[in-house]
């Protein structure tokens, strides 16, 4: 069977996929969260800035992990 599969370049693509394709779907839950309590109206100032530092950090995670996926098509 190893002559057919190399079970090394299998297990990278399955954990690049788990993490690149659940791992920001999770990311993006986070953002949402984030702008929820950022947007809610009987938070105190200190968790609305937690909550809008968590959603734009959540964010750029999303952009950047889209940016690197297109880089690896591309290139």
């Amino acid at each position: 069977m190893k002559d057919y599969l190399d079970l090394h370049v299998l297990t990278v693509f399955v954990a690049t996929s788990l993490v690149s394709g659940a791992g920001l779907a999770a990311v993006y839950g986070l953002g949402l969260l984030g702008l929820s309590i950022a947007t809610a109206d009987a938070q105190p100032g200190g968790r609305r800035l937690l909550g809008s530092v968590l959603a734009v950090v959540s964010f750029l995670v999303i952009v950047a992990g889209v940016g690197l996926g297109l880089y690896v098509i591309i290139t």
